[in-house]
C-alpha cells in the first residue's frame, strides 16, 4: 500500500522475489526504449510537486512491459 503521512511517502508491502521466464525482462525492455520510463517518472514527479501521489503512468508502463514479457514466453512455448 502506498500512502502519504505527514508529508512522507510510505510504502508497506511484502515483496516476494520470483523469477519470471522471458527472453526480454522488464529492465531489459526499459533499456531498449527509455523514453516511456522517463516520462512515467516525470509524471509521478509532477504529481508529487502538486502534493499528489499518482504513479498511474508507471503502473500502465510496467503492466505493458510485463505483458510483452509473458507474450514472449507464450510464443516461445507454443512455437512449432
Amino acid at each position: 500500500m502506498l500512502e502519504a503521512r505527514n508529508g512522507l511517502l510510505q510504502f508497506d508491502a511484502v515483496i516476494r522475489l520470483i523469477s519470471l521466464p522471458g527472453i526480454r525482462t522488464i529492465p531489459e525492455q526499459i533499456v531498449e526504449c527509455r523514453d516511456p520510463y522517463y516520462a512515467a517518472l516525470d509524471a509521478a514527479d509532477l504529481a508529487w510537486g502538486q502534493n499528489r501521489i499518482d504513479v498511474s503512468k508507471m503502473e500502465e508502463l510496467l503492466s505493458s512491459l510485463l505483458a510483452r514479457q509473458l507474450i514472449d514466453v507464450h510464443s516461445a512455448a507454443t512455437k512449432n
